[in-house]
């Protein structure tokens, strides 16, 4: 049985996308209908590279894969039954990398106080990576077992480039290393066993810094250039929030400028979701549509145009969580006092 594959199918289907017959392809080419006809039946070999690339110009398509395929085809039989065996051995190569990331993930992320910023810091992985690893730690959640985590690592790690995805891999033994419990010291014989400590207090409460410009992509909101910290509901926290300040009424009425946006920077957003992405250096809130293999940004108001563009080039901040709008308007920031600062007289009036 013939390739499904090979030079013939493909000029075929590329002829038969251009809804030409064989008889005005050869007239395009400066070749004879009857040349195509025995090419597409497998009875002529595949052409020389220039007869390759006037077929590609008649049909009006990029030559690089029917030159492959071409080459392919006149490459001597050992030869290629070892490049299809080198191919075939690299896509398993690669779908079992995909299987370890997303199962160490997911095992990795059913650990109780899990947090992907703390372990990316402990792992020390490179700030284009951090983004990638809080998502799949994010999707993995909803994952009800190990083997779907493997079976769905395609549609789990589907933005993550090749090179994020190697130094994941290269990650994975830290990863298992790090951030599982560590082990408590062995007491010598006879030595009394330490006292177990006190339960902690857990807050109700977590701080998250306000912030007038959304961080660089890659970076972590920090409260170093903050202009406040919120304390924020325990409930409504998720690792790496932060409150961004707008700053345009783009997504007026349901975001005024001056409004405080609490922005989950790890989530994987939702179609018809409220969505922060950065273009052309500023910040922009839109809602999010999806459409096959682009992305559609819309604008509240009517006048404000809509942004499309390839899922792949879609710069996300974040996902709405919250909007808060200040009716006073914002409150001045807080100084934060020094260990070494004497403390304020404390105002009697009153």
């Amino acid at each position: 049985m013939a390739p499904v594959d090979d030079f013939a199918a493909a000029l075929r289907a590329a002829r038969t996308a251009a809804d030409l017959s064989q008889a005005e392809l050869g007239a395009r080419a400066g070749l004879t209908g009857s040349y195509v006809c025995m090419l597409e039946l497998r009875r002529k070999p595949a052409p020389a590279p220039d007869v390759v690339h006037l077929l590609a110009k008649a049909l009006g398509v990029d030559d690089t894969k029917l030159q492959e395929l071409a080459a392919l085809e006149r490459t001597p039989e050992p030869v290629r039954r070892r490049v299809a065996r080198l191919a075939r051995d690299r896509v398993r190569s690669r779908a079992s990398r995909d299987r370890l990331i997303t199962t160490t993930i997911f095992h990795m992320a059913r650990r109780p106080g899990f947090a992907p910023d703390h372990v990316a810091d402990a792992l020390g992985l490179p700030p284009a990576v951090r983004p990638f690893f809080g998502r799949i730690a994010d999707r993995v959640r909803h994952v009800p077992s190990a083997a779907e985590a493997a079976a769905r690592s395609k549609d789990l790690l589907r933005e993550v480039p090749g090179r994020e995805r190697e130094a994941l891999v290269d990650a994975i033994p830290r990863l298992v290393a790090g951030a599982s419990a560590a082990a408590l010291p062995v007491p010598s014989a006879g030595a009394a066993a330490p006292a177990p400590a006190a339960p902690a207090v857990e807050k109700t409460w977590r701080r998250v810094p306000v912030l007038a410009t959304v961080p660089a992509p890659g970076a972590r909101a920090t409260t170093a250039d903050a202009l406040d910290v919120f304390h924020l509901d325990r409930r409504l926290w998720r690792p790496g929030a932060f409150v961004w300040v707008a700053d345009d009424d783009d997504a007026w009425p349901r975001v005024e400028k001056g409004d405080w946006l609490l922005l989950d920077p790890r989530a994987v957003p939702r179609d018809g979701e409220l969505v922060v992405v950065r273009d052309g250096g500023r910040a922009r809130i839109r809602t999010l549509r999806r459409q096959a293999a682009e992305v559609r940004l819309d604008a509240a108001r009517s006048d404000v145009p809509p942004l499309r563009l390839p899922e792949s080039r879609l710069s996300l901040v974040g996902v709405v969580r919250w909007v808060m709008r200040p009716l006073d308007g914002p409150p001045p920031p807080r100084r934060v006092r020094r260990d070494d600062e004497p403390a304020p007289p404390e105002d009697d009036a009153g």
